[in-house]
């Protein structure tokens, strides 16, 4: 089998396994988020993408970690952060976006996805907001 086509399957296989997309708890915490590849929950009106972005930027600043990429606007943003010293395919996206309920946080560490490390960005990033 081609290493394309090995790759390919496995960004599938989460999907395939099930379990995907539905609302689970969050270990130790009360909350429920969503897992698709990535770890996303709905926030209270009051909060804002902007906010968002700061909070996950300490987040990142705390855990060592070295921003790679950062995109601002009124309605939407997301940051992207590297391991330092740490691989270059691997990274997290977190990405905030207004709706009309609230504040849609997304954690994604690409390529593949990993709900546990993601989980616990969110818990950082819900605690740095005073959510959690």
């Amino acid at each position: 089998m081609s290493r394309l086509r090995t790759l390919a399957l496995a960004s599938l296989a989460p999907a395939l396994l099930g379990g995907c997309g539905s609302p689970q708890p969050i270990a130790d915490t009360g909350l429920v988020a969503t897992y698709d590849l990535a770890v996303t929950r709905t926030l209270v009106p009051n909060v804002d993408p902007l906010t968002v972005q700061a909070a996950a930027e300490q987040v990142v600043e705390s855990r060592g970690w070295v921003l790679v990429g950062r995109y601002t606007s009124e309605e939407r943003s997301r940051i992207r952060a590297r391991f330092a010293g740490g691989s270059v395919v691997e990274e997290y996206q977190i990405t905030a976006s207004a709706q009309p309920g609230g504040t849609l946080i997304e954690i994604h560490l690409t390529p593949f996805g990993d709900r546990t490390r993601s989980e616990l960005v969110l818990r950082d990033v819900l605690t740095v907001l005073g959510e959690l």
